[in-house]
């Protein structure tokens, strides 16, 4: 189905079928600012991202795909709210050829602090110690960012497994917390394992080792520490480990936290991080490109991150299905709606849009031939058999021999073919046809009588080579035409109206 069809779809994280704990952790995620939370992000003058003014909500995913900006937007959110810096700056902000881009420029941030709205405005080039002194006179309310991805925490792992020994005797492991049973309930649900008890260890921070988490604890009876864990336990670890601890001054910034996590339980790990964030009071920023996060945060959390001449930009979705069609996500068809021929697809798609309607990418139109073959297939798929919802919809030809509202069946506007509605259209208003086409009045009246005598099924294709359009632009003409009239306009919006219904139906 046209990827531009349109209807106002809100794209809620709360989301039916949710256990009420999940949802009332994403409604106050999605819905309650934090302590100390960021509203909006300007950037000027990056070498990396374009000029613009960023809406930030309680919550945000930034959406893009690989090598899109988004590790790098949050490099930079990082080093502006004074997070230290470190040398793991991400690919996309180190020096290219010699120029240092990525990090230049200023960012004015404007956040709420104790209920308050401030902002800041911080020189990314300005050295760590004074982005630290922007924001000292807040004192104990300061942001203290985290920035955490895959990378940086593997980057640990390693560097604490080639000293394991000499740590392990020498340095005495810091019990950070024992976890909870919500804690290990959380934990089943990412990793699929029951961990009779856990406990989570740092190295003293002052070591070399960093702050790398040490786990212990007993899975099936049996010992366990890092040595014995998966990858994607020891980043969910690392994760899970970080947002525990944080202050209630964050924000907590993650870098694809789907990374090395099976794709079943993505769902699950947002639903954990939201309940932790939650919890510790935290503004929960993300880069990610998993479908099912996406669909946790709900499209008014979204950030797409899209490419400009002067650089990134991020914009908001207006659904998720235009964020799911952004990723190229796959997704099965749900629902269809049924149509005699090629046209009659073409004008509905073309309805919606002039009408400003949106169906998700799961809604194909199919054409299946005659007004027959759609009554016949409505009839058997009408009722939502094999989950699937379905409507017919016949050429308004059809509309008199449907002495009643039909369940699933509708009518195209009108009461002709499409191809007669539409040229008739143009011939009460030839100078509408006109202005749209760029051409008079004249021409679109003697294009309408050389075609008069073909086939319906060439007319249009003629009527566009005798004006010199395109078949596109000449067929959202004459649809405008159309519209013009508002017996057609009425009946074309409840079309819409109908189509809408079942493409949502018990979803």
């Amino acid at each position: 189905m046209d990827s531009s069809l349109a209807g106002p779809r809100p794209g809620s994280p709360v989301a039916l079928g949710l256990p009420t704990s999940v949802r009332g952790a994403w409604r106050r995620l999605t819905t309650v600012r934090t302590p100390f939370s960021l509203v909006s992000v300007e950037i000027r003058g990056s070498d990396l991202f374009a000029d613009q003014l960023i809406e930030v909500p309680p919550t945000l995913a930034v959406v893009g795909r690989h090598g899109s900006g988004k590790s790098a937007f949050l490099t930079l959110l990082r080093s502006a709210l004074g997070g230290w810096e470190g040398n793991n700056l991400r690919p996309e902000v180190r020096p290219r050829q010699g120029d240092r881009f990525g990090l230049r420029g200023s960012v004015a941030l404007t956040f709420i602090v104790d209920g308050r709205e401030q902002t800041r405005t911080i020189d990314l080039e300005s050295p760590w110690e004074s982005k630290q002194e922007a924001w000292s006179e807040l004192g104990d309310a300061r942001p203290r960012p985290w920035l955490m991805s895959s990378l940086s925490a593997f980057s640990e792992y390693v560097f604490l497994n080639q000293d394991w020994d000499f740590y392990h005797e020498n340095r005495t492991a810091v019990k950070l917390r024992d976890h909870t049973a919500d804690d290990l309930r959380g934990l089943r649900r990412v990793l699929g394992k029951q961990y009779e008890s856990l406990s989570t260890y740092y190295f003293d921070p002052d070591d070399d080792a960093g702050e790398c988490p040490l786990m212990r604890g007993t899975l099936d009876g049996a010992e366990i520490t890092n040595a014995d864990m998966s990858h994607g336990e020891l980043w969910a670890h690392y994760m899970l480990s970080y947002a525990l601890r944080f202050e209630q001054t964050g924000p907590v910034l993650l870098d694809e936290p789907e990374t090395l996590i099976a794709s079943a339980n993505h769902r699950a790990l947002a639903d954990e991080l939201s309940r932790l964030a939650v919890r510790q009071q935290v503004q929960l920023i993300v880069a990610t490109h998993s479908p099912d996060i996406i669909g946790r945060f709900g499209a008014e959390n979204l950030l797409l991150m899209t490419r400009s001449s002067d650089g990134f930009i991020l914009e908001p979705p207006s659904s998720l299905e235009v964020a799911y069609d952004y990723l190229a996500v796959p997704r099965s068809i749900q629902s269809i709606v049924l149509v005699e021929d090629a046209l009659a697809a073409r004008l509905v798609a073309e309805l919606a849009s002039l009408l400003g309607w949106r169906w998700p990418s799961t809604c194909e139109v199919v054409a299946v031939g005659d007004a027959a073959a759609v009554k016949f297939m409505a009839d058997r798929l009408g009722p939502g058999l094999r989950g699937m919802e379905c409507l017919g919809v016949v050429d308004g030809d059809q509309r008199l021999s449907l002495s009643a509202p039909h369940a699933w069946i509708a009518c195209l506007p009108g009461t002709r073919g499409p191809e007669d509605e539409l040229l008739a259209a143009a011939r009460q208003r030839p100078a509408s046809v006109a202005s749209r086409l760029d051409r008079s009045a004249g021409e679109v009246r003697i294009g309408l009588d050389s075609v008069s005598a073909l086939d319906h099924q060439y007319l249009l294709q003629a009527l566009a080579r005798t004006l010199n359009a395109s078949e596109h632009a000449l067929l959202r003409a004459l649809c405008e035409c159309w519209l013009e009239d508002e017996d057609i306009a009425v009946q074309a919006s409840e079309l819409m109206t109908r189509i809408d219904r079942h493409v949502r139906e018990d979803r």
